[in-house]
């Protein structure tokens, strides 16, 4: 039985695809739709390079709050095309952290909500990517009790990214050394996280990601679906991996 968490979890997802205009007109499949921007093939998988910038996490800790960067890969594959531009879904999605708290820090798509996306061809002939992206969050350890421990995104993490192509190319470096092939990839917002329903956590004293729901939901919101931690400022460079 889907947990009421995880139905939330996908209404999130719907609403937020539908902000970011993947639930329109279903796409047609002759050429004559092809949009005029050079857009991947239905089929075609692209896979990326993905570093973040300082990402702060907001967890039951004095200040300063830690400071992450994570680094790994996301490769996606092209679902459907159409005159306005096409959509995607994420195949595999690996990104790690590590902290001297908390050990190794991952991040993957939870099971059965892999992501998805929208690329459209814009006037100025460059092309926007709106990612929407469930997360699942692990832990190793929190300061000397080991884990793992897991929770899952409230509502999916959202990104926009704008390029003057699809798919960017790889990265390389200018004749003054400054680098190309890097596009910045913003995020809509914080991203929150509660349990995960699926895998409940270890006892942990004094653990700053089990002491209980972020002071900053209000008594009702915390009752009905509690968050641990955020994840603020992820925005994110990708670069294509060949």
């Amino acid at each position: 039985m889907t947990s009421s968490l995880s139905r939330r979890r996908l209404l999130g997802a719907a609403a937020a695809a539908a902000g970011a205009g993947l639930f329109g007109p279903a796409p047609a499949a002759h050429a004559a739709d092809q949009p005029a921007v050079d857009l991947p093939a239905v089929g075609q998988t692209l896979a990326f390079g993905v570093t973040t910038t300082a990402t702060t996490l907001l967890v039951d800790l004095p200040p300063p709050l830690p400071v992450l960067t994570f680094t790994g890969s996301w490769s996606v594959e092209i679902t459907a095309t159409s005159s306005d531009g096409c959509t995607y879904r994420t195949v595999d999605l690996a990104l790690d952290a590590r902290h001297p708290q908390f050990g190794l820090i991952t991040l993957r798509a939870p099971d059965g909500e892999p992501g998805t996306g929208t690329l459209r061809p814009q006037a100025d002939g460059g092309v926007l990517d709106q990612w929407v992206q469930p997360l699942r969050i692990t832990f190793e350890r929190c300061g000397r009790e080991f884990g793992p421990f897991r929770f899952v995104s409230s509502a999916p993490a959202a990104w926009t990214g704008t390029m003057t192509a699809y798919p960017p190319p790889p990265p390389g470096v200018n004749p003054d050394g400054s680098p190309t092939g890097r596009t910045l990839y913003r995020t809509t917002g914080p991203i929150r996280f509660g349990l995960d329903p699926d895998r409940a956590n270890p006892p942990a004293d004094n653990c700053p990601l089990t002491a209980g729901p972020l002071p900053q939901q209000s008594a009702a919101r915390a009752d009905a679906d509690p968050e641990y931690l955020e994840l603020q400022g992820m925005d994110c460079t990708i670069s294509r991996q060949t």
